[in-house]
């Protein structure tokens, strides 16, 4: 999927009563571009992706960004999730990817990945990567997040979640309580209940994140019928699922100049996270501080090369 990007889209624009900046418009189209490398990359090795929550709800409702919302989330199923990460290498060099199999020595402490377009250890301005990306200076990054199975079981579904819990909650204490004896007598009781002991001679806190993540990978799909985010399991109260069902099959969908797969039970899905009126608009509500880029723009405007 080529993505071209012309002079009027990166132009300031008022949408739905909201102003778009024209530097915002040049986050958007590094996104874009990025999501562009995604895509093709899944094409060529036949893995399926899904807008996800707010991209979705954009591509349904707006053909595109909301106006008021700053970046792209896609979804994947944990099996295509994983083949993914096993051919990223593949994508274009000035792109990195981040994942907690990509990060061994633990500095990457998410669930997700993120493919993003800077491959170095420190931002500079630089003219040259500031054009391939449309004038955008900043970071750009897309989050890409793992769907597992929900056991239909209900005690299955409540041994998966304290498991998965007791790994995500030591994953997150460990730098501040690592060296405590609570903290080790937790992680003595996880290997008691996985069967299994970590790596002495490699960190800790990595093994941790991984053995969360294999927990959340566990079910099979014939054992379940809902599937989603299982970090949610932990935060997100008495969560409502998603039908497996609703990720059968991926369509293709309008989203900007270009196209975005979505899931084909994608109205019931957004019903699911934002309810029946997911139409109606409601502004303001991105899940971080808009735009993302506000502290590298600060940063720029110190050096001077932005006003």
């Amino acid at each position: 999927m080529d993505v071209v990007i012309t002079d009027d889209f990166l132009k300031e624009e008022v949408r739905c009563g909201f102003t778009v900046s024209h530097r915002m418009k040049q986050a958007w189209a590094a996104e874009l571009k990025i999501l562009s490398e995604i895509d093709a990359l899944c094409k060529k090795y036949n893995i399926p992706y899904f807008a996800e929550v707010g991209t979705l709800l954009g591509a349904v409702r707006h053909h595109g960004f909301i106006p008021w919302d700053d970046d792209i989330d896609l979804a994947m199923k944990r099996e295509d999730y994983m083949r993914f990460l096993s051919v990223a290498h593949e994508l274009p060099r000035e792109y990195r990817i981040k994942s907690m199999y990509h990060d061994m020595d633990g500095t990457f402490c998410q669930f997700h990945a993120v493919v993003e377009n800077f491959v170095g250890n420190k931002l500079e301005w630089d003219e040259e990567r500031n054009a391939k990306f449309f004038g955008c200076p900043f970071i750009c990054a897309i989050d890409i997040f793992p769907l597992d199975y929900i056991p239909r079981d209900p005690g299955a579904r409540q041994m998966k979640k304290l498991l998965y819990n007791l790994a995500y909650v030591l994953a997150g204490k460990y730098d501040t309580e690592h060296d405590t004896k609570e903290f080790m007598d937790s992680v003595a009781v996880l290997e008691a209940q996985c069967g299994g002991q970590f790596a002495a001679d490699a960190p800790l806190r990595p093994q941790l994140y991984q053995l969360a993540d294999r927990i959340a990978a566990m079910t099979p799909e014939e054992e379940a019928d809902e599937l989603d985010y299982f970090p949610k399991m932990v935060t997100g109260g008495d969560t409502v699922f998603r039908r497996k069902e609703w990720y059968e099959r991926s369509l293709s969908y309008p989203f900007e100049m270009i196209d975005i797969s979505i899931p084909n039970g994608a109205d019931d899905a957004l019903k699911n996270h934002y309810g029946e009126n997911y139409g109606s608009f409601i502004k303001g509500t991105s899940a971080h501080d808009y735009p993302f880029y506000g502290s590298q723009e600060e940063l720029f405007k110190l050096q001077g090369f932005l006003e």
